[in-house]
């Protein structure tokens, strides 16, 4: 009986969450959809300097120029010279 009753459950849910319909909200069928998925990319894309701005640096988001500022800032806080390249490992 639970079984039963979560079955309909889910199945009213989908119904509800697809809008009334199994086979989903109806689209449009004069826009094309990779014109309609390059619209959204452009309208939801910022440019990096607004991310920076916003989020800082970090995180995998680094802005130009950030390696020679992360060595200046390593020498000036702990005196460490960090070299532009690192020699390999093994010889």
């Amino acid at each position: 009986m639970v079984g039963f009753g979560a079955a309909l459950s889910l199945a009213q849910f989908a119904f509800e969450y697809t809008g009334g319909k199994f086979s989903g909200f109806a689209q449009d069928a004069e826009v094309d959809e990779y014109e309609r998925k390059e619209q959204l990319r452009r309208n939801r894309r910022r440019p990096i300097e607004q991310t920076l701005q916003e989020m800082g640096e970090g995180r995998g988001i680094y802005g130009p120029g950030y390696q020679e500022r992360r060595r200046e800032r390593l020498k000036q806080n702990y005196g460490i010279d960090v070299p532009e390249t690192f020699p390999p490992a093994s010889p």
